[in-house]
């Protein structure tokens, strides 16, 4: 099965059309499938990287332990009424 297509409209310098014309040309394939492409292998890791944290596994350690560390302490009233009702 084939992904419906849509249309997205782009402005480029002439310089940029050309390099993308050329590219695509050396690759075998259009303008389109070309920049379709190099979204295809990049978009994922800048979503990826902007979206998630990563810590080190000393990190979470300490993030964890400090958690260890404050469970006793008591939560005064006035911050329980906001404690969301699925809990």
């Amino acid at each position: 099965m084939t992904a419906k297509k849509v249309d997205l409209h782009i402005t480029l310098t002439p310089e940029v059309k050309l390099m993308a014309q050329k590219a695509s040309a050396l690759e075998l394939m259009s303008v389109s499938e070309y920049i379709s492409k190099l979204i295809n292998n990049s978009a994922p890791s800048i979503i990826e990287q902007h979206t998630s944290i990563k810590i080190s596994n000393k990190d979470f350690d300490n993030f964890a332990n400090y958690f260890d560390k404050i469970k006793d302490i008591e939560i005064p009233d006035d911050f329980t009424k906001y404690r969301d009702d699925d809990n």
